[in-house]
């Protein structure tokens, strides 16, 4: 998805929550005979999504984990098992399947990712969850000359 930014990238993040929310709840209305279909079949638990949806960002998501006893370096990308295990944290501390992560370490994602303007080291980047499992991801992309062509030195891109 592209679109203007007016202001900061949560603008982004927060139209991506209400299109995924909203498409939950239409799926449990609309679906909901076939959804009890499938359930007899395959059982499952029904999916939580709270409003709003809950958005950590990358540090605190890394301190939850740490807590639980999971190895995780502070500005390491997460390993699938890492995001799972973050996963399980989630519902057992904010009770949902659905959330978001914000402002990962600029140094696991594309040199054109925006650097968060009050801590270089995070980028305006975001992975969204669907019980642990990432579903889409994606930054703030640069779109100042300058910056760009700076990160891409720092990246060591010609």
């Amino acid at each position: 998805m592209e679109m203007t930014i007016k202001h900061h990238y949560f603008e982004v993040l927060d139209l991506l929550s209400d299109m995924f929310v909203y498409i939950f709840k239409h799926l449990k209305e609309k679906f909901k005979t076939e959804l009890d279909i499938v359930k007899k079949q395959y059982p499952f638990d029904d999916f939580v999504c709270k409003e709003p949806v809950v958005k950590l960002h990358f540090k605190e998501g890394v301190k939850m984990l740490k807590k639980a006893g999971v190895k995780q370096g502070d500005f390491d990308d997460l390993s699938t098992e890492s995001e799972l295990a973050l996963g399980k944290l989630v519902k057992e501390k904010h009770g949902t399947d659905f959330y978001m992560l914000y402002g990962y370490p600029a140094a696991v994602r594309p040199f054109y990712s925006m650097p968060d303007p009050e801590d270089p080291r995070y980028a305006n980047s975001y992975d969204f969850f669907m019980r642990g499992e990432e579903i889409t991801s994606g930054a703030q992309r640069i779109h100042d000359p300058e910056l760009l062509i700076e990160r891409a030195a720092h990246f060591g891109l010609p």
